[in-house]
């Protein structure tokens, strides 16, 4: 299978939510063994075309003699994996992209498409439609490729400049970070694929791209982990009380307990998650780190225990909107009625959290998103009393966007 099938077969199983992109090419990769650069060009391929969908559609819509596209999905994704090579990938020859798209199209689809698409790909030949220019919020939902309603809402939270900033962010590759765990010396040979954030204070490093993530992952010196997590988490950190016992209500994969185990070397920790297998990923990043902790597979609006807590981690779901250059599919589920779900589920959440806290404990609230209703509103809604908030917003540097707070029981 070549490079070009793959990253379609991928795109095309996520349009239809049977499976992650990524999933899809990490399978293909242990099945067919491809060169570091074939998979590198289908990563690309499959990643960019599911993320600029809205701009790939419109820029096939202006090449079509009806201004028209009335296609079924495995067309429409075969169209945008060949759009997105030639406008969005440099030193992609039309050539190539016509003939192994034709391919792909006569052994997937009706050969009806396969000569419609070679006939809309020609007329690239004679340049790319240009995509809307103005600021609008429907044109730069266009251009930036985001749902309406996520670019209307963030230019209500931010305002357009720098709602701008952020949609063309989201678009750029996100940089790879790992936090230095405590008494690591990163200034030796074993770590000299690290580029330490040294002005920012918070102990993280980039990692460099000569470095295998899969080697990465086997070193328990450092965790994979964005700097703003690991910032939020110290400022949680240094404004709450030594705690004697800490549960993670919403915890795998556990680079937030395992950070909190690292301030914190002698709480007792407890862990809960949904599911079985983020249990079990859990529990091997625990292991494989030396961290103990008592788990639980549930709901986290369900955990009971006798014994409270005196601090509990609820790093909330969410919309993942401060992070969209690393979920690309997630912001094809930036709807007000996935919003307005996930709006549920964190209060629910904040309100049984508060029923496991100890006298004077508090709860931590986090999350991966840039919407206010998701976090400064959500927490003014809450039955508890806010000590400390902060918003981080994603920027060129690769830090994501986060958000977390300290709340704490009202007293009466």
């Amino acid at each position: 299978m070549t490079a070009r099938e793959a990253s379609y077969l991928a795109l095309l199983a996520s349009l239809r939510q049977e499976q992650y992109i990524n999933h899809s090419l990490t399978q293909w990769q242990q099945q067919e063994k491809p060169s570091h650069q074939d998979f590198a060009f289908a990563h690309e391929v499959a990643l960019g075309s599911a993320r600029m969908a809205l701009a790939l559609d419109y820029i096939s819509t202006q090449l079509s003699t009806s201004k028209k596209l009335n296609l079924k999905m495995k067309e429409r994704a075969l169209l945008r994996t060949a759009i997105y090579q030639f406008c969005f990938m440099s030193k992609v020859p039309l050539y190539a992209i016509v003939d192994e798209s034709m391919k792909i199209a006569k052994k997937y689809c009706h050969h009806t498409f396969a000569s419609y698409l070679n006939a809309l790909l020609r007329q690239l030949e004679n340049g790319v439609p240009p995509l809307p220019s103005g600021s609008s919020a429907q044109e730069l939902s266009i251009r930036y490729s985001y749902p309406l309603y996520f670019v209307n809402k963030l230019i209500k939270d931010y305002g357009k400049d720098v709602a701008e900033q952020i949609f063309n962010i989201g678009n750029t590759p996100s940089k790879t970070m790992a936090r230095v765990r405590p008494g690591v010396d990163i200034n030796t040979k074993a770590f000299n694929f690290l580029l330490p954030l040294r002005e920012t204070g918070v102990p993280v490093a980039i990692i460099g791209k000569t470095m295998e993530l899969s080697a990465v992952a086997t070193m328990p010196e450092i965790y994979i982990q964005n700097a703003t997590s690991v910032a939020l988490i110290g400022e949680l950190a240094e404004k709450t009380p030594m705690p004697s016992r800490i549960l993670d209500l919403c915890a795998s994969p556990g680079g937030k307990l395992l950070a909190t185990h690292d301030l914190y070397p002698h709480a007792e920790l407890y862990a809960n998650d949904v599911t079985e297998e983020k249990l079990l990923r859990l529990s091997q990043n625990l292991k494989k780190y030396g961290v103990k902790a008592h788990l639980n597979c549930g709901l986290g609006e369900n955990y009971t225990l006798d014994t409270p807590f005196d601090v509990i981690i609820l790093d909330a779901p969410c919309s993942n909107s401060g992070v969209l250059n690393k979920r690309v599919e997630a912001r094809w589920r930036l709807t007000e009625e996935e919003i307005a779900a996930l709006h549920i589920k964190q209060q629910a959440l904040i309100e049984h959290a508060m029923t496991l806290l100890a006298p004077g404990g508090v709860i931590w609230y986090i999350t991966c998103s840039i919407l206010k209703s998701e976090n400064e509103d959500m927490i003014a809604k809450c039955p508890l009393k806010c000590t400390f908030s902060k918003q981080i917003l994603p920027n060129a540097e690769g830090w994501d966007g986060g958000f977390a707070a300290i709340l704490t029981k009202k007293h009466n």
